[in-house]
């Protein structure tokens, strides 16, 4: 069995048929994200004409609900948010939000293995999270749950760059900090301080077994001051701080494993 997943981001469309061992099969399709919703769809419809599958998955940034976008996304054009994603073939389909999606990859083949109450936040250029609660994700009641609003992005760290007249790029900030440069030391230990703040505040709420982190900032996180601190500030047994195993396309997987949770006892 072959689910066709895709992952619409603000930058890029990537698509690609999956089994239900989270496995890739073939390559994976890149395509630049179009300014349109047409030709967003005109990019889906060529690629389903040329492929052989069971079932759709979509991963979108955006809230999704029963497979539905309830919004516009702010990174996707306007008219996305109308698309039927049911329409473009005569199979099973899901559609879910990408963070969610990424979390449900983690949860079934990466570092959130048997943990039936996890958390994973991706930490990019923007912050998503997906919640694990009992074995289950967590939607809300409108598939809002974890659009969390902290601190901690890419943008975040960039902004606390500029306000102390360094270069906003996130990673050059680290490496500065990493050789003692005193303004780029501070800059980056606000940032893990607000990084922390989040990871507890999301502990406190869900009392979960682990917090994962993906996402391009996650390789630059202090997982030993997380871990230590998380330690000391955590009602009850403190959840292990871990990162991503490193699926370069976690959502896509993600989303298509969600589709065999879902339909494979239909099929």
């Amino acid at each position: 069995m072959k689910i066709l997943s895709f992952d619409i981001g603000g930058t890029k469309i990537a698509c690609a048929a999956v089994d239900e061992n989270g496995k890739i099969i073939g390559e994976v399709k890149k395509f630049a994200t179009p300014n349109n919703a047409q030709e967003i769809i005109e990019i889906i419809e060529k690629i389903i004409s040329s492929e052989k599958f069971d079932g759709l998955a979509f991963a979108s940034a955006g809230v999704v609900f029963n497979n539905r976008l309830e919004q516009k996304p702010l990174n996707l054009p306007q008219g996305f948010q109308n698309i039927d994603f049911s329409k473009f073939a005569d199979v099973p389909v899901i559609v879910e939000n990408d963070a969610n999606a990424a979390a449900w990859c983690e949860y079934k083949i990466g570092n959130a293995q048997k943990c039936q109450n996890c958390i994973v936040l991706a930490i990019g250029t923007g912050v998503g999270c997906g919640i694990i609660c009992e074995g289950r994700l967590l939607k809300g009641k409108s598939g809002a749950a974890g659009e969390c609003r902290f601190k901690i992005s890419g943008k975040d760290l960039a902004f606390m760059a500029e306000k102390n007249k360094l270069e906003p790029d996130c990673f050059v900030i680290y490496e500065a900090a990493k050789k003692a440069n005193k303004l780029a030391a501070d800059v980056y230990e606000k940032w893990q301080k607000n990084l922390f703040e989040a990871l507890i505040c999301l502990n406190d709420l869900f009392d979960t077994e682990k917090i994962v982190l993906s996402g391009s900032l996650s390789h630059i996180v202090d997982y030993e001051f997380m871990q230590k601190n998380i330690a000391a500030y955590a009602y009850g047994k403190p959840p292990v701080i871990c990162q991503a195993v490193g699926h370069e396309f976690p959502a896509l997987v993600g989303a298509a494993l969600l589709w065999f949770e879902n339909y494979k006892k239909e099929i």
